[in-house]
């Protein structure tokens, strides 16, 4: 698997030189970077939903109150699916947000 700089330089090598793919990569790193450090409210989107027999993604969420990890799982039809705990137990009271977790450490040298 490339590292992320390994990525950018073969993108910035295929531009030639053009600024604007510079440019535009910066940009979607940036997004990038923002999506992965910020607290997404649940009633603004949810992560990807783990179906019956699936491994999910694996979230921080937060309560108010608290801050944990948990996976959003759907046990029945996928209409309604319910936040787990890391012991498959059911969160309550509800979250409020919830945040991708951060990328493993990257071996350098």
């Amino acid at each position: 698997m490339k590292t992320a700089i390994e990525i950018a330089d073969m993108f910035i090598s295929e531009q030639d030189g053009e600024t604007e793919g510079v440019y535009a990569l910066g940009a979607t790193l940036a997004q990038a970077y923002k999506d992965v450090t910020q607290w997404i409210p649940v009633g603004e989107r949810l992560p990807e939903v783990s179906c019956r027999g699936e491994y999910g993604s694996w979230v921080l969420v937060n309560n108010g109150h608290h801050t944990g990890i948990s996976k959003l799982v759907d046990w029945e039809d996928g209409e309604n699916p319910e936040w787990e705990d890391e012991c498959g137990e059911p969160i309550t009271p509800p979250l409020t947000h919830w945040m991708p977790l951060p990328l493993p450490p990257i071996n350098v040298g």
